[in-house]
């Protein structure tokens, strides 16, 4: 089914089954816009509110994260 892809079927499945899970814990949370319909977590209404405890965390593995992915999502937005 994912012979396409360049990851385990198994971590594909992981990595769905983790992101519905914070979908659903940001739509409880009230990180959402929509109505009684229709409801879509609102991830930038997420960050904005932990914008400033995340700019704290120290950590080397995150920062190195962060930069990695603010590096790729540049490319393509510029490609």
């Amino acid at each position: 089914m994912f012979q396409h892809l360049y990851v385990s079927e198994k971590s594909l499945l992981d990595f769905i089954y983790v992101f519905s899970r914070l979908e659903y814990a940001l739509k409880i949370s009230g990180f959402a816009t929509g109505d009684n319909k229709k409801v879509e977590p609102c991830w930038d209404c997420f960050a904005n509110n932990i914008n400033d405890i995340f700019l704290q965390i120290e950590s080397e593995d995150l920062k190195k994260a962060v930069g990695y992915l603010l590096i790729v999502s540049s490319k393509k937005a510029n490609p």
